[in-house]
């Protein structure tokens, strides 16, 4: 009797374990890693799951200000403009971001503007950078495209001598 008992709780035992390996819960994929994959999916072309790889980085580590910004870039491109200007315009709220983080986020907005046609918005983002960095050729280069675009030939003419003499070229 005591050995039928035994065997029935060893069953038991062995029975629970085996659920409990069988349907324990999947652990989260490191984001580390989901965003690396995001990234490969951005280079493959395949946005649409980038843009589910991304937002599945920013739920597990809501301080991946990189995957913020690959998502509203994904957005922008996609034509989702408006949306991407909501995310990039979140971080800039963010404190204590480094310089090279800032650039980035405003480059980002300088191109939404751009894309929602706001070139004053946009003009204003570009000459933020100008501000954290003097000699930002992006930022110049930028300014210089949207004074073309204006036809404001003076402003294009300082901003091209500007660009020549940081990148030490001369181009009448």
């Amino acid at each position: 009797m005591n050995s039928t008992l035994l065997i029935a709780i060893i069953v038991l035992i062995a029975a629970g374990i085996a659920a409990a390996i069988y349907y324990r819960p999947k652990k989260p994929r490191r984001f580390e890693s989901l965003y690396t994959d995001a990234l490969n999916a951005i280079v493959r072309g395949d946005s649409k799951n980038a843009l589910k790889l991304l937002r599945d980085v920013v739920k597990q580590d809501t301080n991946h200000i990189n995957a913020y910004l690959q998502m509203g870039e994904i957005l922008r491109e996609q034509g989702n403009s408006q949306q991407a200007l909501k995310i990039h315009q979140s971080l800039t709220v963010r404190p204590n971001l480094d310089d090279d983080i800032k650039i980035d986020i405003h480059r980002s907005l300088a191109l939404d503007y751009l894309s929602v046609d706001n070139l004053i918005k946009s003009k204003q983002e570009a000459e933020f950078i100008l501000k954290l960095e003097k000699r930002n050729t992006w930022a110049l280069e930028f300014l210089l495209d949207i004074a073309e675009r204006e036809r404001d030939w003076i402003r294009a003419a300082n901003l091209a001598k500007e660009i020549q003499k940081i990148k030490q070229q001369q181009d009448p």
